[in-house]
């Protein structure tokens, strides 16, 4: 695990989509800082299992939970057993989207790969943040932390249907830290320029990769272990008075 000089000892974390790429780093990064934390995984049981198995080895209490982040009732589940294994939740990251591979221009994409854009992107942070509001609200306290993208904030062309659901996630992170910050529960977003995932890697390629590089102000291209480390700081007590804002996380790639 990654080393941290963030204190998250005794916080329950639930992060959805924790089985790979950036979802993965957030999980071992909280884990390193003292946390413990459950995810969510849609189909790769074997990767979750895996991560678990490392994270537990390094002394961490990490368990994955096999859970559509799409299916509002599940996210129900997930939250309640989560509360019932570890007597409360402290803190949800709501990690679960991508970018559609069937988009395009606007006069090119079908509904359907609208619906299911937004649907991975946007309802399922309204799903799980739901799902917390209430057992946070009784609680007293709680951190929220959506992950979106630089994107949702400055629009990209074929990309409609996911800029779109990244620009609703920012307005639904702004009104839920409105109507959830009288009961001690602040909400923020991380909004990344490009993440160096292995999926990211494999699908731009050098040459894509170097272009965004070089709009990059920094000249680097933020790596998984980096998003996790700004999460980490986001659920700490360092940034208990902090909701309703966006960190961008992409080197100066949208200035």
């Amino acid at each position: 695990m990654v080393r941290s000089d963030v204190d998250l000892a005794g916080r329950v974390v639930l992060v959805t989509g924790g089985s790979h790429g950036v979802g993965e780093a957030i999980v071992r990064q909280l884990a390193a800082c003292g946390a413990r934390v459950g995810f969510t995984y849609a189909s790769r049981g074997d990767l979750a299992e895996a991560i678990v198995a490392d994270v537990r080895n390094a002394g961490a209490d990490v368990w994955a939970v096999k859970a559509d982040a799409r299916d509002f009732g599940r996210a129900f589940e997930v939250v309640g057993a989560t509360i019932e294994r570890c007597g409360g939740l402290d803190v949800l990251v709501n990690n679960v989207g991508g970018a559609g591979a069937r988009e395009g221009p606007i006069w090119t994409i079908d509904e359907e790969t609208f619906d299911a854009v937004v649907a991975l992107n946007l309802k399922t942070c309204f799903n799980y943040t739901r799902a917390v509001a209430e057992p946070f609200m009784v609680a007293g306290h709680g951190t929220i932390v959506n992950v979106g993208s630089i994107n949702g904030l400055r629009g990209r062309e074929t990309q409609p249907a996911y800029t779109a659901a990244k620009a609703g996630m920012w307005g639904f992170t702004k009104t839920v830290a409105k109507e959830l910050g009288p009961y001690g529960v602040n909400v923020n977003m991380i909004a990344t320029g490009y993440v160096g995932t292995a999926k990211q890697r494999a699908k731009v390629g050098e040459a894509h990769r170097q272009r965004i590089l070089g709009d990059t102000a920094m000249r680097h291209l933020i790596e998984p272990h980096e998003v996790g480390r700004v999460v980490a700081f986001l659920c700490s007590e360092s940034a208990r008075y902090m909701t309703g804002s966006v960190i961008r996380l992409d080197a100066g790639e949208y200035i």
